[in-house]
């Protein structure tokens, strides 16, 4: 009999594996660090950013076209329908999404809150661009 992981399981360790626990949950204090433990989490904020925004495109990408699938082979054939092959990658696209949205967000505000503090400290960086000008979406 072969044993399948639980989506549970699956979800977990994207999670894990996006972040090594070096940042997991802990509450960082930017005016404590220097100019170059700064530079470093802004960076791997950026990175954050970067796999949630990957995450969510691609997430989006495969559930559109799973649901676009599913809705015209509804009536063909049972093995492609809701409980098989194509629900269960509709189910893996809205998984991506889920997961890549949260780190999107995190990771921008991250990234926005250490370029002010690197700007306190009249450290420009060379490709910032302007601060406090544009959308904010606050959970």
């Amino acid at each position: 009999m072969k044993r399948r992981f639980s989506l549970a399981a699956i979800l977990a360790l994207m999670f894990f594996s996006l972040d090594p626990g070096n940042a997991i949950g802990q509450k960082i204090n930017l005016d404590t660090l220097n100019v170059e433990q700064l530079k470093i989490y802004k960076t791997n904020s950026y990175r954050m950013q970067s796999a949630g925004i990957i995450l969510t495109t691609t997430g989006a990408a495969i559930t559109v076209y799973s649901l676009i699938f599913l809705l015209r082979s509804e009536s063909l054939d049972q093995s492609i329908g809701w409980s098989g092959t194509f629900g269960k990658i509709f189910m893996g696209g809205c998984a991506l999404t889920g997961a890549g949205v949260p780190l999107w967000m995190v990771g921008s505000k991250r990234q926005v809150k250490a370029e002010i503090a690197l700007r306190k400290m009249n450290v420009v960086s060379v490709n910032s661009g302007a601060i406090g000008v544009g959308l904010t979406v606050r959970f």
